[in-house]
């Protein structure tokens, strides 16, 4: 697993120019923005949204973002752009100048009880919160004291993994968040979908969390697609980016890079 020096991006930008169809999958959060104290504040800049649109109206280019945000926010903020979007941990998307599909029916009579703990947990934990979407919860510790908070999430993450069985859940460890959702899809299964029948040249995948080693795995196999991880922590990804920054760098190289 490489640190993309210039010889890499050299060669990915090269790869990039050469082919006609091209698929770009993007996390969002600790990705493309920073993690804020609170999610709803991890707005899109202005910087994003010009970049995030010059990438989309390139000719070939079909560009998604794939997020475990829910769709009413996603939408809200970036469904004027030229964009595909995956939300829900690949639960719902929508196709660039399409209406939104679910792609997982998903049970969510589990929903209650884990609120429940969930909210134990944020009582026990000052500065935690409970954030609940249609298909999924998340207790975010980010803004907790950092012992208290980890120690608590090491308890709830073992107490929610107690219950995966019986309440068919699939449970997340992410980046200050510990999060519950349905078993039957994440972002593997998003892009499995995405990809079949669809013969893209150059698939581009960059993420930065547990999450999106699904996403890595379900494209292993491609040969054309390279899959970068941010940050420096335990991946299947094929590249490594250091930060956002280095991000938006790389995305930009490619947005302005002519045949």
């Amino acid at each position: 697993m490489l640190l993309i020096d210039n010889a890499i991006r050299t060669n990915l930008m090269e790869q990039y120019a050469a082919a006609k169809s091209r698929l770009f999958l993007l996390d969002y959060d600790g990705c493309l923005v920073p993690f804020a104290d609170l999610p709803t504040n991890a707005t899109p800049d202005t910087e994003l949204m010009q970049l995030l649109e010059q990438l989309g109206t390139l000719q070939g280019n079909d560009v998604y973002i794939i997020s475990g945000r829910d769709s009413y926010t996603l939408d809200n903020w970036l469904g004027q752009l030229p964009l595909g979007l995956i939300t829900d941990h690949g639960a719902r998307f929508k196709k660039k100048d399409s209406v939104w599909q679910t792609a997982a029916a998903d049970d969510i009579s589990w929903m209650p009880e884990i609120e429940e703990m969930m909210n134990r947990y944020a009582l026990g934990c000052p500065g935690s919160f409970v954030e609940k979407k249609d298909l999924s919860l998340a207790w975010h510790y980010r803004n907790a004291e950092e012992h208290t908070g980890s120690e608590n999430a090491e308890t709830l993450y073992q107490e929610l993994q107690n219950k995966e069985q019986a309440l068919t859940l699939a449970v997340l460890n992410g980046n200050k968040v510990i999060e519950a959702k349905g078993r039957g899809y994440n972002k593997g299964s998003a892009v499995r979908a995405l990809i079949e029948g669809n013969n893209y040249e150059f698939v581009l995948a960059i993420g930065d969390d547990m999450t999106d080693e699904d996403m890595f795995a379900a494209l292993a196999e491609e040969q054309n697609a390279a899959t970068i991880k941010v940050g420096m922590s335990d991946t299947v990804a094929k590249y490594r980016l250091q930060d956002i920054n280095t991000v938006r760098a790389f995305l930009h190289d490619l947005a302005v890079h002519t045949h």
